[in-house]
């Protein structure tokens, strides 16, 4: 029996979708993966799996075709469970937390209100101005600053100073944003 032109071209057609749907399936997951290469070898495992099931099935007669499924089928259910299972699961935590998408750098002044409440406000102003280096502009950092030399080390003009600098550097810029 011939088959016809329109068949093979169907035929053809449909392995040429499957291999670049799988293809590109392949190429987003590696792209993404934090272990590409045993990606890799868990993707010719599996095609390696699949064509030498594919090929056993054709010397056997059908009768005997589920039995010759079963053990490929649970090696690669397997071999795949824990990422079929991160992806899927990954939907419902991504919502959570964000999934893997980066935290915005932002400063850090926790440490430098504890050094303060517990007395000791020069370790404070310390902090404080390390976190002003790695974030030049910083408003609330700023006023925590000029609140420390205020307050705690009664330096009005250094305070006064440390806001003016504040007006004529990066935060300038900020303030003229809000007007």
């Amino acid at each position: 029996m011939n088959p016809s032109l329109t068949h093979i071209v169907l035929n053809i057609g449909g392995w040429v979708l499957v291999v670049a749907v799988g293809g590109a399936l392949a190429w987003r997951g590696l792209r993404k993966s934090q272990d590409a290469p045993k990606l890799v070898f868990k993707l010719i495992l599996t095609a390696g799996i699949i064509g030498g099931t594919i090929w056993l099935l054709q010397r056997l007669p059908p009768a005997f075709w589920p039995a010759a499924v079963v053990v490929p089928a649970i090696t690669i259910g397997v071999m795949w469970a824990p990422s079929l299972g991160s992806f899927m699961a990954g939907f419902l935590t991504n919502a959570i937390d964000g999934g893997d998408v980066p935290l915005e750098a932002q400063p850090f002044y926790s440490i430098a209100e504890s050094k303060r409440r517990n007395g000791h406000p020069q370790e404070a102003i310390t902090l404080v101005r390390e976190q002003l280096e790695k974030f030049p502009g910083d408003l609330h950092g700023t006023m925590l600053l000029a609140s420390i030399l205020v307050e705690d080390m009664n330096d009005l003009p250094g305070a006064q100073l440390t806001l003016e600098r504040w007006m004529e550097g990066p935060g300038a810029e900020t303030v003229s944003k809000l007007k």
